[in-house]
């Protein structure tokens, strides 16, 4: 092998290790780079199920609320001009001892807090002190 010949194959081994680098580094940029694009992809994606299931919770939760509000209003409504449970009402307050108005007042309460399913219901006029409660964890 002559000096030539040598600097020849030294040459051509220079060339196509630098040939050989240069498609690994395309290579290796090509597979970062779709890498990054898939992630970006499956990011975007992933955010977006997730504020579509917040959006329904929050959707959910809402009407929740409003129904939970309107069976409030319900239960309230029960008591509003009724005459029976304001003639009721009337008689236990304006006679301290009526055992018999005070019964019916806290059955008619026990009824509204089972049927409305309340753990303590209590009614307690704003111009007085005396209060009526019906409490499931008593009875």
């Amino acid at each position: 092998m002559s000096t030539e010949q040598l600097a020849q194959d030294v040459d051509l081994s220079r060339r196509t290790g630098r040939l050989f680098i240069l498609i690994f580094a395309a290579l290796a940029t090509g597979i970062v780079s779709a890498g990054f694009l898939a992630f970006g992809k499956i990011e975007k994606h992933y955010r977006g199920e997730v504020e579509r299931q917040l959006t329904a919770i929050a959707e959910l939760k809402q009407d929740e609320l409003v129904q939970w509000r309107k069976e409030r209003l319900d239960d309230g409504h029960q008591f509003l001009k009724n005459s029976a449970f304001a003639v009721l009402v009337q008689r236990f307050f304006d006679k301290a001892g009526d055992v018999d108005a005070q019964r019916q007042l806290q059955d008619w309460l026990a009824q509204v807090q089972v049927y409305g399913q309340y753990d303590n219901l209590r009614w307690r006029p704003m111009c007085c002190s005396t209060s009526l409660a019906s409490c499931s964890r008593v009875r």
